[in-house]
């Protein structure tokens, strides 16, 4: 059938890498990067057998494995694929399609879909080309034609041929008699075509034969010989045509058969538009007839005994004749595409089937034959070698061995050519990607797609069409930070793909250091650096003292927050800064903090912090280790280490006994309290109930060697 491009471009999904920002030359369809799932197009039903003038609705589908990948189809388009069934389609919605049988004679075709789809796992994306097919079987209808006799008439005693030729339906058939004198015979046919069965009339009369024929599958046919069998002891005449059926301007050859001739007789033989003998036959025992129009002929033939008492015979054949056999094609043939089969119909009608159709595609070398039971449509798959222009050469021949042809010029495009690149800009809350590309070759009108990996801020990604060669853009904005990668997806009229892969940068990723400086007693200044990511930012303090303290900013820089621990000595400071795109950073720091001589700096681990960064840590800290070691004061007390003291020698302490043991090393009871409430939430330390009820505490963590 004529080439169908339907395209249902549809949810959000992703894209693949590729060359980031920079334009990319114009290619021709290449598979995408295989991907981690397994995608898989199919078809239901895989296989199908119906009568003809019967439907069937075919549904294709994706899928993939494993199950957190998701599959996205892009498009789908239909074809009538390689087989001896014929049909049509009778509607194409995306992925759904109904196919009509047609009664061109039972046979299996290959419908096939091909498809396009994105297929995104965690961390990767790619797009995927498939094709399906279901084998459809069309079963036409049993046809019973051309039932005669070889002779007639006959004499009593006289062995005869009856003859017919069986089309459609599913062999093997089973050809049940009813001969017309009180017998019958059943016999069985292997195979669609000529068959003949013999039979003895004992007595004279006139017979019609019924005949039954029942398909593999239960269908059936029944018929009689047009004229009916003369069986005769007196003198007799037939009409016997050389075919069953007869073609508009094709000559007939016909046959007078007699039975019981008398020693001479004169006779009358009459047909449209004029007779003439045929010498191949002996003198005036055959006639060829033409015909003009198509329908019913009437032919007569009348004979006269020479002698008394003149015996007379009579016989008289209605001949159905068709019109003479014509080729074309329904319309404009289709704009095929290199590198595919164009899908180019044709139309044969009149004439006597079945049908050998032959083709050529004169220049390119490439050519077929197609056979049709009966007329009506036919598709031929014409291969597109190469871009331009050629003649199509095709050339009927019914059963009569009448021949027509036609040429026609079948036009190819070159094969679909995509390019296309990507740039992006940062904004103050996020970055803006535009993508352009150009379609230059290939069959119009196109549908295109800009597939992100990432969905975008402001919707999701976007489909257009051209209806001719020619440019087409798209742009989004992202509040993410990192790498977009996208694909540019385009398909033409005749089911040709292109997919670019680009990649284009986004906001830098989102990067923290934390710092802490001494405020004076007891207090300490968090310094929080952020970078990079989409702002605005909130920030969150925590420190191993139980404390948290939270702050934001509007955009890259600084954030000073002045503190006061409720513990002291050697704390920990993790911070945690989350953009506007749901981005995060983390960083830790340690410091020493007195109660009435300042904080003290000891050591820095940020996650982000690099080796400068770091290398200043270590200098911050050697200095407040030297001003701390000027002094007389002892170092302050580690509520940690302290604790650990008193609880893990035991399996289980009192801990109120735990409590003073710590009070006694220096620690205030608030320090204490908080402390342990905080190791209980972070699993270090576990509490439970004693012999009479006090809660007990055992140290979790491993014993120190």
């Amino acid at each position: 059938m004529a080439a169908i491009a339907l395209l249902a471009l549809l949810g959000p999904v992703a894209g693949a890498g590729g060359p980031a920002g920079a334009p990319s030359s114009a290619v021709r369809l290449a598979p995408a990067p295989a991907s981690p799932a397994e995608p898989v197009l199919a078809v239901d039903p895989p296989a199908w057998w119906m009568t003809s003038g019967a439907n069937v609705t075919l549904q294709a589908t994706w899928s993939a494995s494993p199950p957190e990948c998701t599959v996205d189809p892009l498009w789908y388009r239909w074809a009538i694929g390689p087989g001896a069934s014929e049909g049509s389609w009778t509607s194409l919605n995306g992925s759904i399609a109904v196919f009509d049988g047609a009664d061109a004679g039972t046979g299996t075709t290959e419908l096939v879909v091909r498809g396009a789809a994105t297929i995104a796992c965690p961390g990767t994306f790619g797009v995927d080309y498939s094709r399906a097919t279901s084998n459809v079987t069309v079963a036409a209808p049993v046809v019973l034609s051309g039932l005669a006799f070889t002779e007639d008439p006959i004499s009593p005693g006289t062995a005869d041929a009856l003859n017919g030729s069986l089309l459609g339906g599913e062999p093997p058939y089973g050809v049940q008699v009813a001969w017309g004198d009180g017998t019958s015979s059943v016999t069985n046919v292997s195979r669609p075509g000529n068959f003949s069965l013999v039979h003895t009339y004992a007595g004279a009369g006139s017979f019609a034969p019924s005949v039954v024929v029942t398909d593999a599958v239960g269908r059936s046919a029944e018929g009689v010989p047009a004229e009916p069998l003369n069986v005769s002891r007196a003198f007799a005449a037939a009409i016997v045509p050389a075919e069953p059926v007869a073609e508009v301007g094709v000559p007939l050859r016909v046959r007078i058969q007699t039975a019981e001739t008398p020693a001479g007789y004169s006779s009358l033989f009459s047909c449209p538009n004029g007779t003439s003998a045929d010498p191949g036959a002996g003198p005036g025992l055959a006639y060829t007839c033409s015909f003009a129009t198509a329908g019913v002929s009437p032919i007569a033939f009348e004979a006269v005994g020479s002698a008394s008492p003149f015996p007379v015979a009579t016989a008289t054949l209605r001949e159905p004749v068709v019109a003479a056999l014509s080729l074309g094609l329904p319309g404009p043939p289709p704009v095929g595409e290199v590198d595919t089969d164009d899908d180019v119909p044709f139309v044969v009608s009149g004439g006597v089937g079945p049908f050998l159709v032959a083709w050529s595609l004169v220049g390119a070398g490439v050519g077929g034959t197609e056979r049709l039971a009966a007329d009506g449509d036919g598709y031929l798959a014409v291969p597109a070698t190469a871009p331009g222009g050629f003649p199509l050469s095709i050339v009927a021949t019914d059963e009569l061995g009448v021949v027509t042809a036609t040429t026609e010029t079948v036009d190819f495009a070159p094969s679909l050519e995509l390019s296309a690149s990507a740039g992006s800009a940062t904004e103050g809350n996020g970055t803006v990607v535009n993508v352009t590309a150009a379609v230059a070759e290939g069959a119009p009108p196109f549908d295109w797609a800009v597939v992100p990996m990432r969905a975008p801020a402001n919707g999701s990604f976007g489909t257009g069409a051209l209806a001719s060669v020619g440019a087409f853009s798209w742009n989004a904005s992202f509040r993410t930070e990192g790498t977009l990668d996208l694909a540019v997806v385009v398909v033409d009229a005749d089911g040709g793909s292109a997919t670019l892969n680009l990649s284009v940068p986004l906001a830098p990723e989102l990067s923290v250091v934390a710092k802490v400086a001494p405020s004076g007693p007891g207090q300490v200044t968090l310094l929080a650096t952020i970078s990079g990511g989409v702002p605005p930012y909130s920030a969150s303090w925590t420190d191993s003292a139980g404390d948290d303290w939270n702050s934001s900013a509007g955009g890259p820089g600084t954030l000073q927050l002045r503190v006061r621990p409720s513990g002291t000595g050697a704390l920990t400071f993790d911070l945690t800064v989350t953009d506007a795109g749901g981005g995060s950073a983390v960083a830790s720091i340690g410091a020493t903090v007195a109660g009435d001589s300042g904080a003290n700096l000891s050591e820095a681990t940020p996650a982000a912090l690099g080796v400068a960064g770091l290398a200043v840590g270590l200098v911050l800290g050697l200095l407040f280790r030297r001003r701390r070691g000027s002094s007389d004061r002892p170092p302050p007390l580690d509520p940690v280490a302290v604790l650990r003291e008193a609880i893990e020698p035991s399996d289980g302490v009192d801990r109120g006994l735990v409590e003073m043991l710590a009070e006694e090393r220096g620690l205030s009871r608030e320090v204490v309290q908080a402390t342990l409430e905080r190791l209980k939430v972070a699993g270090t330390v576990r509490s439970g109930r004693g012999a009479d009820g006090e809660e007990v505490l055992a140290w979790s963590e491993p014993a120190r060697p």
